[in-house]
């Protein structure tokens, strides 16, 4: 019976322990983006979407030869 009261009092701790480093990451996280979400808030987007394709190339020959045949095709 003792043990069982032990092994709950440190089950109460570690969750007192899990709950108190959630908390500090949370807030943590809030007080580093509070900038951030200031300035969607002061500049909202209203629902516009910058759309872009980003392609990669790692051959320098390559790529010029691409952007020629682009620009004929259109």
């Amino acid at each position: 019976m003792v043990l069982l009261v032990v092994g709950f009092m440190f089950s109460m701790v570690i969750f007192a322990v899990v709950v108190v480093v959630g908390l500090a990451a949370w807030g943590y996280f809030r007080w580093k983006t509070r900038e951030l979400r200031q300035a969607m808030r002061a500049h909202p987007s209203h629902g516009h979407v910058i759309d872009g394709v980003v392609i990669v190339v790692d051959d320098p020959e390559s790529a010029r030869t691409a952007r020629i045949t682009d620009i004929q095709d259109k």
